[in-house]
Formats: C-alpha cells, structure tokens, sequence
C-alpha cells in the first residue's frame, strides 16, 4: 500500500490552514509555488516541524513512483489531495503514459484523475498528446463525475470544436457539471453554439452557474463587434440580479457594448457603500457624462485612485462646439 512521506499530524496542520473559498491552498503553497508563507510555516515549527524537514517531505511526495502518486490520490477522492497536486505540476513521460492509460478505464474514478492531471503540467508538456486524449474521452464519456473536470480540462488546454459536448452538459441536473460547462464556455466569442449555452446557463438557479455564464457573455461582449441582440438582452436581464458578482458582470457587459439602458444601474453601483472595480472599469468604458458627478464624488473618496481618475476623465463632459 502506497504511504505519504508525511504523518497525518503533518496532514492536519496543512489542512487546518486551509481557508473556505481561497482558490489556493495550503497545499498549492507547498507543492507549486514551493513558499508555503510565514503562517503555514510558523504553525509547522511550532508543532516541531524545520523548514528542512517540510522541505525534504514534499521533495520526497514528488520523488514518489507514479503508480504510488496515482493510489494516493484516489485513495484522498481526489479532494485535498497532494499526490493529485503532484502529479498536476509533473512534467514527465513517465506520469503521461500512466494518466493516458487511465482515460479508457472502466473506473469513473479513475478517468476523472486522468482529466484532472492532463489539464495541468502533464498536458502543457504534452499538449498533442492530452488534446487527443481528452477529445477521445468527450466522444464516449458518459458519468456524471467526469463531465466537470472533462470541461476543465477542455478550457485549460484550449480545445475548440467541442461546443456540443458543453452544450451537452450544461444540461446537467449537477450544478458543479453546469458551472464547468459556464468555465469552458466562455471567451468563444465567435461560437453561436456556446454563445447560445452562455445565454441559457446566465438563467440557472445556482448563483456561481450564472456567475461564469454571465462574465461569459461579458467576455463576449468584449470580443464582437458589433455586439449581437440577443448578448445584449441576456445581460440586461441580468442587471438587477440578486447575485452580486453577476448583476456587476452583467453591468461591465453592458457598458461595453455602449448599451445606455445601463446608466442608472451603473449609477447605483457607485454610489453603494462597496463600490467595485469592475464597476468603475465599465464606467470608464462607458465614458457617458451623466456617470460625471457620481465620478466626482467618488474621487473625493478616493483621491489617488488612478482608475477612478481615468473613469472620470472618459466620462468630464466635453466643452460645446
């Protein structure tokens, strides 16, 4: 049985640093970036860990056979896991050919690992070859547990032509599938297929789902032009959306593409007690007068703000004639 080069006290004081919602963790910090920081490392020392002797262990994870990383990782469920984490940053044949092997196995688990390893290091390294891989298992996959990290897996390597398949999920009853779907689908601005599924997805339930459609279609409005009607009227509904994240996405959207049916909830949006930056980026894009005295007062506030002097400067009505 395939062990850690770790205890599980070890485990646990990595974990406990872990912050709900931070997209990187504690072990990100010490097997990418390899700087875990000074409070990970003060609540290693003062349990009796050295700096030498966390960096010999992760030297030793990643030193580990690939068969070994490969059972750890399922054996963690493939979440928190650090031997997934090292196979992810792997740049070695060795790791391919055993990850490729696992895409047409009969284990749902198991392609799901392959997915998630091939859309890192692995992938980058061997682009051709995880492009081919992925695509293979898009034409044939049919669980639920693999679509979400197939889809992320499509976007970090950059595989078009493969809209119907995410348009496909994106019919999921699984908000986690839908909201990948929402990820790879955005930026194909030239794509009625996915432009259509953005449109869709910007009306689900779930408020991460419309979240990424919505920035979707933003990101969309950012790269046609003219921007179309129905892009358009998908972000206009979105404008009083009970989402934060994605009535300002909607907003940023629709002040790119000059549509001034955004003024007055772009005017609001200033003037909220925690005024975002994406609000003030699309009152600089929008560059209207009326946003002026609201600008005004928002430099008062923010007196050394470079782009809150730029949104002001877009929108200082010009001298007549």
């Amino acid at each position: 049985m395939a062990q850690y080069p770790f205890d599980q006290k070890f485990r646990d004081l990595v974990e406990k640093q872990h912050a709900p919602g931070d997209p990187i963790g504690p072990w990100d910090l010490l097997i990418i970036f390899e700087a875990p920081g000074a409070q990970l490392y003060k609540a290693l020392i003062a349990e009796g860990y050295s700096i030498e002797t966390v960096s010999t262990q992760i030297r030793e994870l990643k030193a580990l056979p690939v068969a070994d990383l490969i059972e750890l990782a399922l054996t963690d469920k493939l979440e928190h896991s650090p031997a997934l984490l090292a196979l992810q940053q792997s740049n070695s044949r060795d790791v391919l050919d055993a990850i490729t092997k696992l895409t047409e196995s009969s284990q749902a688990e198991e392609r799901k690992l392959a997915a998630l390893v091939l859309m890192r290091a692995p992938g980058r390294t061997f682009e051709e070859e995880a492009i081919a891989a992925i695509t293979a298992m898009m034409a044939t996959e049919k669980d639920e547990e693999v679509f979400a990290a197939l889809a992320f897996a499509v976007k970090h390597l950059g595989i078009n032509d493969c809209s119907g398949f995410l348009g496909k999920i994106a019919q999921s009853k699984n908000a986690e599938t839908r909201y990948a779907a929402a990820f790879a689908l955005a930026g194909r601005s030239e794509d009625a297929l996915a432009i259509k599924t953005l449109i869709t997805l910007s009306q689900d339930p779930d408020n991460d789902v419309r979240d990424w459609a919505t920035f979707g279609l933003y990101l969309d409005a950012q790269h046609q032009q003219p921007v179309t009607s129905d892009i358009k009227e998908a972000l206009f509904a979105r404008l009083e959306d009970s989402h934060d994240e994605t009535r300002y996405q909607a907003i940023a959207g629709l002040a790119t593409c000059q549509d001034l049916r955004v003024l007055d909830p772009l005017i609001k949006a200033l003037e909220a007690d925690d005024v975002w930056h994406l609000t003030i980026e699309a009152a600089k894009r929008l560059g209207h007068p009326a946003l002026y005295p609201t600008l005004v007062k928002l430099q008062e506030d923010f007196p050394s703000d470079k782009l809150v002097a730029q949104a002001l400067s877009a929108c200082t009505p010009k001298p007549a004639g």
